[in-house]
């Protein structure tokens, strides 16, 4: 905000077999120039910002770390100080920081670096917000994860199934404690997170993790062009899940059945065939006119 002209950014990044490090030139409106450098090769990404001043940018550089298979990355904010580009603050990228971050305003007219940070590689990223808090900048994580997964359902709208998980430390039997059907931001329907079905008293809560990293299929099992989806609540080799099917009359997510979770479709005959791993049964139903199961054949193991 300062000079005649634009500021100016030029990135050189430098391989392993010519120096492994990274060099940054800033030519400033006023005429000087600023440099900074970075003890490894990585390609960047810069996001302007307002993070500690309302009258003057700081600079944050997302530094992808190379050959990453889950997208590792480097934070580090950078700030120019009596004509010194000066590192203030760094997230290392040895940690669970990811690529991807993005800026938000703050209601005091500041901005904050929202940053993913890895729970596992089968899940979605905690996010956290990395921000001025008037002594130096912090990061501090949301605490959870939310997976989504896309639904097509009747009229042609397309809501996304959204499970919140608040992880408590026992990673085996993390669950889901939150679970919403979503039409773009706006909330359409809630499920208890601990559900229990009408006429039953088992409440069972949904696995966010489990030995079969099968938490959470979503495939049309009734056969009526809308997708449905079934929750994870038994860690055995069965993964019985608990299934809800679109309504359009209701234009929401009703309860169906627990089926063991592998299934097989017969979209033709419009049956339905489940495998009890433990016991070995092979149960296959078919739909009455009322859209509920029916049992029509059941074979033990030989």
């Amino acid at each position: 905000g300062v000079g005649a002209a634009d500021d100016r950014l030029t990135a050189v990044s430098y391989g392993i077999d010519v120096g492994c490090r990274t060099e940054l030139q800033i030519a400033l409106g006023t005429g000087e120039t600023v440099t900074w450098s970075y003890d490894d090769y990585s390609f960047l990404t810069f996001l302007p910002a307002y993070l500690s001043r309302p009258d003057r940018q700081s600079l944050v550089l997302e530094l992808d770390v190379p050959y990453s298979n889950y997208g590792a990355a480097s934070y580090v904010v950078l700030e120019l100080e009596d004509g010194v580009l000066r590192e203030r603050a760094r997230l290392d990228g040895g940690g669970a920081a990811l690529q991807g971050a993005y800026l938000q305003e703050r209601a005091d007219g500041l901005q904050e670096a929202r940053i993913p940070t890895l729970y596992d590689k089968w899940h979605q990223p905690i996010w956290g917000a990395w921000a001025w808090d008037g002594a130096g900048f912090s990061f501090q994580s949301d605490g959870l994860f939310t997976d989504t997964y896309p639904l097509q359902v009747s009229g042609g709208r397309t809501l996304t199934l959204s499970l919140r998980c608040t992880p408590t430390g026992n990673y085996s039997w993390e669950c889901y404690d939150q679970i919403q059907i979503l039409e773009g931001d706006a909330p359409v329907q809630t499920i208890p997170a601990g559900f229990t079905p009408p006429g039953e008293a088992q409440e069972v809560s949904f696995l966010a993790n489990s030995p079969s990293m099968n938490w959470a299929d979503v495939r049309d099992i009734n056969f009526d062009g809308y997708d449905d989806f079934g929750l994870q609540w038994d860690a055995t080799h069965d993964a019985v899940h608990r299934w809800f099917v679109w309504d359009p009359e209701r234009a929401s997510y009703q309860y169906l059945a627990d089926l063991a979770g592998d299934l097989e479709l017969d979209p033709v005959a419009k049956r339905l065939t489940e495998t009890w791993f433990d016991i070995g049964t092979v149960n296959t139903y078919t739909y009455d006119g009322g859209g509920q199961l029916q049992l029509v054949d059941s074979r033990d193991p030989q």
